[in-house]
């Protein structure tokens, strides 16, 4: 009889034991995945604001490196070394069109005429790509200029002296593409001349009267 209650007293302690074991083993399993679990949300929740900050800046950065300039200061370089100074100024209205205004001093011998003219346009521009400033584009410009002018035939120097207010419509087509900081421009253009300057000798012209056709090679600075 006592063996047996000492059997059954060894027999619950074995149980209790194992039940303890197997208690101690569920919590630290239950602790390790809890803490699994904690480190995975962590590191999920870090990935996340990493890649929203990311993608934020990321969206800063493409929409500064492709926002287009809304103006545009051009100069002919290449009509400015013949004595024909002009610039232009250039205002986005959309990515289609853009207002311009001119400004232009010329200074120069034409043919038996020497030439001085100093005046101001305003035009309009329309990019035929949609893509202002840059690409292919028509244009059209009215200028009013003051012109003086006098012969150079026989002294060398300018005499009967004349001048006038001369009105200058204008149409161009043109190229502009934008390098870095830079904007570059190549023109075609035809002018009519309208003003009040008549030829004093027989079988002489003024060339500024009539039609006239140009080239231009322009550097200009976007902002």
């Amino acid at each position: 009889m006592k063996m047996k209650m000492i059997d059954a007293r060894k027999e619950e302690g074995l149980k209790g034991l194992f039940a303890s074991v197997d208690t101690g083993a569920s919590a630290r399993t239950q602790a390790a995945g809890s803490a699994r679990g904690s480190a995975f949300s962590s590191a999920a929740f870090m990935a996340g604001v990493i890649f929203f900050l990311s993608s934020a800046f990321a969206g800063q950065a493409m929409a500064k490196e492709y926002e287009k300039p809304k103006n545009v200061l051009t100069f002919d370089l290449f009509n400015g070394f013949r004595g024909m100074g002009s610039m232009e100024y250039q205002r986005l209205l959309s990515d289609n069109f853009a207002l311009t205004a001119q400004g232009l001093f010329w200074s120069m011998e034409l043919e038996t005429w020497d030439v001085t003219a100093v005046g101001a346009g305003l035009g309009i521009r329309k990019y035929s790509q949609g893509t202002a400033p840059e690409g292919g584009y028509m244009a059209a410009n009215l200028y009013v200029a003051k012109v003086s002018a006098g012969t150079i035939v026989l002294t060398g120097s300018p005499t009967d002296l004349q001048e006038s207010i001369y009105i200058i419509p204008t149409a161009t087509v043109g190229y502009s593409w934008i390098m870095d900081e830079f904007l570059m421009e190549v023109t075609l253009g035809a002018q009519l001349y309208m003003g009040g300057i008549e030829p004093r000798y027989e079988g002489d012209i003024f060339p500024m009267n009539g039609t006239g056709f140009f080239v231009t090679l322009s550097v200009g600075l976007p902002f």
